[in-house]
């Protein structure tokens, strides 16, 4: 009968959500969706976000990453530094110059010799560290003590580079290369002049000034002074230095062995001053006008400065916007017309 009703049809019709079983493990419906297609779901556009950032950064880092023999071609061969820097006044005598290139030096050890030179000739072999990018000199002559005696004392010597020599890839410097720096003073010596430049009367007995920086050096010590004729050349070459050093004080010898004055004389203690001392010298070391150059020695080192014996006194003054320099006659005090003043820049 269309009218009879069956047990089924009896039982309510509850709509349940999210029926859990009784064990209280997750209900599994067939028809629910994938868990697998709802977390990709979610997580695709992230995805996608996240692998183009690295496809960016990837595209970005291929252009600076360069094989070895592209590194090679794309640096330039250069000395990127060097010990003792050029100009450098005050070397250690057991110093081992070492230069350090940009790039692997590609010719071996015992072909340095041909590519690296000091001057004054120095005892000892050039080596290239580990890394093949570090050169360094190094002797066996031993001082007084365990370290090597490589230079001598308040010496100004020369390294020069070929531009010959070739990296690992076949370059060759721009240019030679000059490092000049100069050896510390022997600190057995003790004493150092006021200036390095004095002007002094010729035909006069004339006193050069020291100071005793160590207090060490004997009042009573003797001293070699040797004197000879100097140009204007050779006083613009020794007061040359940059920036970053001190004076350099390099003389350049004359082409023809100069005329040389050499006397002996004492170091005079000031009996005002502590470690303040002169020494004298006749009036005949001085005779004519002109500019020397002065060396004052002993056993254990030297120091060196110039004197220009003139008639003459020249003073300069300076404003924050002017230069003033006047020249008077040094017998009679009078000032001097139509002088030509000449300035020299020393300094980079």
């Amino acid at each position: 009968m269309e009218n009879e009703t069956t047990q089924e049809n009896l039982v309510p019709q509850v709509q349940v959500e999210n029926p859990q079983p009784a064990s209280g493990a997750p209900f599994v419906n067939e028809q629910s969706v994938n868990p697998r297609v709802t977390f990709l779901k979610r997580f695709l556009p992230l995805f996608f976000i996240l692998l183009a950032v690295a496809a960016f950064f990837v595209i970005g880092q291929s252009k600076k990453i360069l094989t070895p023999s592209q590194r090679g071609t794309a640096e330039k061969f250069t000395i990127v530094e060097s010990s003792p820097k050029d100009q450098d006044s005050a070397f250690p005598v057991v110093g081992q110059p070492t230069v350090v290139f940009s790039k692997k030096i590609g010719v071996s050890e015992n072909t340095l010799n041909e590519y690296f030179k000091i001057s004054p000739e120095t005892k000892g072999k050039w080596h290239i560290e580990k890394n093949r990018q570090v050169v360094y000199f190094s002797t066996d002559k031993k001082g007084t003590t365990d370290f090597p005696n490589t230079f001598s004392y308040n010496t100004v010597y020369t390294i020069t580079v070929d531009k010959k020599l070739r990296s690992f890839d076949n370059q060759t410097l721009p240019e030679d290369a000059n490092v000049v720096f100069r050896t510390k003073q022997n600190p057995l010596f003790g004493i150092q002049p006021t200036y390095k430049l004095f002007v002094v009367a010729p035909s006069q007995p004339t006193t050069i000034t020291f100071t005793n920086y160590l207090s060490i050096a004997s009042p009573s010590a003797t001293y070699t002074v040797l004197v000879q004729p100097a140009t204007k050349e050779q006083l613009l070459t020794y007061f040359e230095y940059k920036k970053s050093g001190g004076f350099l004080y390099q003389y350049k010898e004359n082409d023809k062995e100069p005329n040389t004055i050499q006397v002996q004389v004492q170091l005079v203690g000031d009996a005002t001053l502590s470690n303040s001392y002169s020494i004298a010298l006749e009036k005949e070391v001085f005779a004519k006008p002109g500019l020397y150059f002065v060396t004052i020695k002993n056993e254990f080192g030297s120091e060196d400065l110039f004197v220009n014996a003139s008639n003459h006194i020249t003073e300069v003054f300076s404003d924050a916007d002017d230069v003033y320099s006047w020249t008077t006659d040094r017998a009679t005090g009078k000032s001097l017309s139509g002088v030509t003043a000449e300035f020299y820049q020393v300094r980079d």
